[in-house]
């Protein structure tokens, strides 16, 4: 079977998958993971009210914030990513990196992609 879409209505969730994370300037520190999380946006709100109108305040958008990802579970060690996460966590060198992360179907075909830009550590 074909995969078609998230939203269609035959849809089946993959039996089987894992998360593959490339680095868009460095090709030898991609990596593949079992486990990802916090793909994560929220955008808060303020309301204020104007002058005049008193039925309802406006809700302004904050800036967005992001949650911090987290990749469990490394299926490919690679000692290039592992220099780079011990230079942010031991030296407080950091070198953010635009990355992709794609979840990847047992066949190696990807079925959703998430496009981070200057991910940091």
């Amino acid at each position: 079977m074909a995969y078609t879409g998230f939203f269609d209505a035959d849809y089946l969730p993959p039996t089987a998958f894992y998360f593959r994370l490339k680095f868009n300037s460095v090709e030898d520190m991609d990596s593949s993971f079992q486990e990802v999380s916090g793909l994560k946006l929220t955008i808060t709100t303020d309301p204020k009210k104007e002058g005049g109108n008193n039925a309802a305040p406006f809700n302004i958008p904050n800036p967005p914030t992001y949650s911090d990802l987290v990749l469990k579970r490394c299926l490919m060690p690679n000692s290039n990513l592992d220099s780079w996460c011990k230079n942010a966590f031991e030296y407080f060198k950091f070198d953010p990196k635009d990355i992709e992360l794609a979840l990847l179907g047992a066949d190696g075909v990807p079925l959703a992609v998430w496009n981070i830009a200057k991910k940091m550590i």
